[in-house]
């Protein structure tokens, strides 16, 4: 059930980061950078608690830039430990 919702979650942060490169909020670079740390953390599926808490309200609010790239900042700091 976890590993459902870390992939369910990581899905979500993927379509928002789909969402605001076309909504030209992110550039053509941040959405690579973003997409490579999603899939590095889908390799692992190991979140904690706070990344979840982190990301999870990076997907609820719809158009929050800086929620979401708080959320990504979070998972690339987990990826590169």
């Amino acid at each position: 059930m976890e590993m459902e919702y870390n992939f369910d979650i990581l899905y979500r942060m993927h379509a928002k980061n789909e969402q605001f490169y076309k909504l030209g909020y992110i550039l053509k670079n941040e959405y690579v950078s973003n997409n490579i740390i999603i899939l590095r953390e889908l390799k692992h599926f190991r979140l904690t608690s706070t990344q979840l808490k982190i990301i999870k309200e990076a997907v609820i609010d719809e158009f929050s830039i800086i929620k979401f790239r708080l959320g990504i900042q979070s998972l690339e700091i987990e990826v590169k430990n």
